[in-house]
């Protein structure tokens, strides 16, 4: 039966320990982890700035850090694809 909205039998408690340290790790290492992404950001940022007709879509300081929305004028999307591979 039910109870609670819970199936009845008992809970994997060595996942819920797992997950509970898992957050732990999480947590402990998130400025890290969020410093490193924005320092990756800002390299790529400084790599293509000086380019011709670069422009940052949205604003630059209000996002997350592993996010660098740009676009490049006169540059087909496609084309900019094909030269990543």
């Amino acid at each position: 039966g039910h109870e609670r909205g819970f199936r009845s039998g008992t809970l994997p408690t060595h996942q819920i320990v797992g997950m509970g340290e898992a957050f732990r790790i999480a947590k402990e290492d998130m400025q890290k982890d969020y410093d490193h992404a924005l320092a990756l950001r800002n390299r790529l940022f400084d790599g293509v700035k000086d380019l011709e007709a670069v422009t940052v879509n949205g604003d630059f300081e209000q996002r997350v850090p592993h996010n660098l929305n740009i676009s490049f004028a006169f540059v087909e999307g496609e084309s900019l694809l094909m030269s990543l591979k």
